[in-house]
């Protein structure tokens, strides 16, 4: 996952309890804030964002940076309470990235210092080659905010991609700095294609593919 970008909103708000659980709809740019903030809570605690940046606000600034083209990749989703959300890039689609232009350089040195900054551009080049050469679906991030974690709803965000990919025969491809979060995709039919450690004294980081399943009768 890539790492680069707002500050937690205020106005931003929690989604009241459902009593049925929520259903992933597209990702619009109309959901742009309440997709940064599931994502930026969710991943408060990620070793990777962690690694690159122990301020509390960074989580949202990486997303606010990076998510404008997966807005419009038709493979991104975001639970209808807002709760969750998932950027996710089509087969031969190449991986959307963050600008990393005279702007954003000149926002992270300010607001993280140049530690942050060249960890960021040195895990976008570190990053480039892992995905597989064959055409895949590409999950860059998911997450579900923490207080809403724990009632299966990050595999219900899951559903559309995997299935996508399943109707057109192609893998699923996603990477995690988590440890704690590969048995959920394990369950989900994911394996373990490799394991690295990022350089800069870096977390490790697990590459992990999901074939396309038959369809059930």
């Amino acid at each position: 996952m890539s790492s680069i970008a707002a500050s937690p909103s205020t106005t931003a708000r929690e989604p009241a309890p459902l009593r049925a659980a929520p259903e992933p709809v597209l990702l619009t740019p109309a959901r742009r804030e309440e997709a940064v903030q599931a994502l930026g809570a969710a991943f408060a605690q990620d070793p990777l964002i962690l690694w690159m940046s122990r301020a509390a606000d960074y989580p949202y600034t990486a997303f606010d940076q990076v998510i404008d083209p997966y807005l419009h990749t038709g493979a991104s989703w975001i639970l209808n309470n807002g709760a969750g959300a998932l950027l996710g890039a089509p087969p031969g689609m190449p991986k959307p990235k963050a600008d990393i232009g005279p702007s954003l350089v000149w926002l992270l040195l300010r607001r993280y210092g140049p530690r942050t900054l060249v960890r960021g551009v040195w895990y976008e080049l570190y990053s480039a080659t892992f995905p597989p050469k064959q055409r895949h679906y590409y999950v860059y991030a998911i997450g579900v905010k923490p207080a809403f974690q724990g009632r299966g709803w990050g595999a219900r965000l899951m559903q559309p991609i995997l299935g996508l990919a399943d109707a057109e025969g192609v893998p699923v491809y996603l990477e995690s700095a988590n440890e704690r979060n590969l048995t959920f995709y394990q369950r989900l039919g994911f394996r373990i294609i490799r394991e690295t450690r990022v350089p800069l004294r870096g977390p490790r980081l697990w590459l992990m593919l999901r074939a396309p399943q038959p369809a059930t009768a």
